[in-house]
């Protein structure tokens, strides 16, 4: 192990670091019209803390090439995804309506999902009873060539149940919300939970050969957000843009634990068509706990703090994705850390984060063995990003699911 990961007793539990309680953390600052639709069922912070300047960083690896093999194949399209929209949600309504117009959607994929935005376990969860019901009926609509779902609201993004077992509300429509996929309140403060059969999956079919559906949020603090996020992923399509996989060490060493992957995507990457995968050791910065800053061309931003700092100082190609291996970027409510509606904002068009405690597992978070291949190699971003997670239970998927730059 590396001298920039020391151990640190206190956040140790069971073989993982627990995230909420180790290295520094701040408060971050978390329409109209309605798509024609089938019918289904009954029933955050937007900017960052960031500032100027900083270190280049110094670049422990990194490697270019181009594409090797032919495009890869998907039958995860605009005729075979599901949209999801509550017409009880106004912003909802009006991100369905506009994701609809822009991807050509037909108007049998959208299913109306009425519930209390405000009701059923709160804000930010969704109580498993009301979850169940709404899915059953889904189920029941969806028909068989339905290959996955974009949701359309940013709240709630959870769903939980007596036992408080917890899931992602993405995780909960794509694989079920079962307690195999999370951790029970009884159960500790974090640990492992089932590896998704879509992991490294090669299907281009995933609910016809898995019985699964990956799901991504269209979020946004606001409706204008959410659709910026559409705009950019529409825009970002067959475009096979150049730049940069960004895979950066900081400072926090117990959010610093995908170094393993890092060094072996930059040592094995032969493959992406301009795309130079860098990985960038900041361990040892003195600004911004070594975060990213000034960058431009960006494709890939993954890195690991509480706190990512200087997120709107980089340039971001359309189609970019990015996240931070920490505790609770999929809380959108915020917790006082970098949530993915950040990343968003600051011009990405994908990002995941947990909506719990997750230990530093690397499972719980994107493998760039995985992600960065497979999306420079022709998948949408929703069926990249989902194969790159072996444990995805606690992990919500936001953006545009039907982006492929690298495609189309």
């Amino acid at each position: 192990m590396p001298a920039f990961f020391p151990r640190i007793a206190a956040c140790l539990i069971t073989g993982a670091w627990i995230l909420a309680g180790c290295g520094a953390s701040s408060p971050q600052t978390d329409t109209t019209g309605g798509p024609a639709v089938s019918s289904a069922g009954s029933g955050g912070g937007n900017g960052t803390t960031g500032t100027t300047g900083g270190t280049a960083g110094n670049t422990v690896g990194g490697t270019s090439g181009s594409t090797t093999g032919p495009l890869a194949p998907t039958n995860v399209t605009a005729q075979t995804l599901g949209l999801l929209v509550n017409p009880e949600d106004p912003q909802s309504v009006a991100v369905a309506s506009a994701y609809q117009t822009l991807r050509g959607i037909p108007a049998e994929n959208v299913f109306a999902l009425p519930f209390a935005r405000d009701g059923g376990g709160g804000r930010d969860t969704l109580d498993a009873l009301t979850f169940d019901q709404l899915k059953q009926a889904l189920d029941g609509d969806a028909g068989s060539k339905i290959q996955a779902y974009a949701i359309s609201w940013t709240f709630p993004f959870a769903v939980e149940d007596s036992s408080g077992c917890i899931m992602s509300i993405t995780s909960a429509f794509g694989l079920g919300f079962n307690e195999k996929w999370c951790i029970k309140a009884d159960a500790g403060t974090c640990g492992i939970t089932a590896t998704d059969p879509y992991y490294k999956s090669k299907s281009i079919s995933p609910y016809t050969d898995l019985g699964i559906r990956p799901t991504m949020m269209l979020a946004g603090a606001d409706a204008g957000a959410a659709i910026a996020v559409i705009e950019r992923g529409a825009a970002s399509d067959a475009t096979y843009p150049k730049g940069n996989a960004d895979l950066v060490i900081t400072t926090d060493s117990v959010r610093s634990v995908r170094y393993m992957e890092f060094d072996a995507l930059a040592k094995s990457w032969d493959g992406g068509d301009g795309v130079f995968v860098d990985v960038i050791d900041n361990s040892a910065s003195t600004v911004d706990q070594g975060a990213l800053l000034d960058a431009g061309s960006v494709l890939f931003y993954l890195t690991g703090l509480a706190t990512v700092s200087g997120l709107e100082t980089n340039q971001y190609l359309n189609g970019a994705v990015g996240d931070s291996l920490t505790s609770f970027g999929g809380y959108l409510s915020g917790a006082g850390q970098t949530t993915c509606l950040d990343w968003l904002y600051a011009g990405l068009t994908g990002s995941m984060g947990t909506v719990r405690e997750p230990c530093n597992y690397t499972t719980k978070f994107s493998d760039p063995t995985i992600l960065v291949p497979d999306y420079t190699s022709g998948a949408t971003l929703v069926e990249a990003y989902w194969k790159s997670v072996a444990w995805p239970g606690e992990g919500l998927f936001t953006g545009d699911p039907l982006a492929r730059p690298w495609g189309g």
